[in-house]
């Protein structure tokens, strides 16, 4: 049972050293968008896709609003090792902050190792 487990945590940290460019195409394809974040653009989306592949080795999960700023000026990108969800180990899980501004959008905060139970329970703000 452990070398499965050293095993499965094995592949998930290499699953999570895709290139920039794969972890973008990755951010594109399947990030979940929320309902508080859909007023998105396309263009908005693409620039964030990138943004986000830049900030962290972690593919985007799902967008978000934060409760206080409705104004699509600000939103946050929970992150995940790609195929890690359903792990326990905090390392692979971790949120980017964003805010745009006349020039675009632009990380205020990235972190990793953020509690999975903790993560989960960040689903989409309504």
């Amino acid at each position: 049972m452990q070398r499965l487990s050293i095993a499965i945590t094995l592949g998930l940290l290499v699953a999570g050293c895709a290139s920039e460019a794969e972890r973008y195409q990755w951010n594109r394809a399947h990030v979940f968008i929320c309902p508080s974040a859909r007023r998105l653009t396309q263009a908005e989306l693409d620039e964030i896709a990138r943004v986000v592949a830049h900030a962290t080795s972690l593919v985007a999960s799902r967008i978000t609003t934060p409760a206080y700023d409705r104004s699509l000026r600000k939103i946050i990108v929970y992150t995940v090792a790609r195929g890690a969800e359903g792990s326990q180990n905090p390392d692979l899980y971790g949120a980017v902050d964003l805010q745009h501004d006349s020039s675009g959008w632009h990380v205020t905060e990235a972190v990793t190792g953020v509690s999975p139970s903790l993560w989960g329970a960040l689903g989409c703000v309504q």
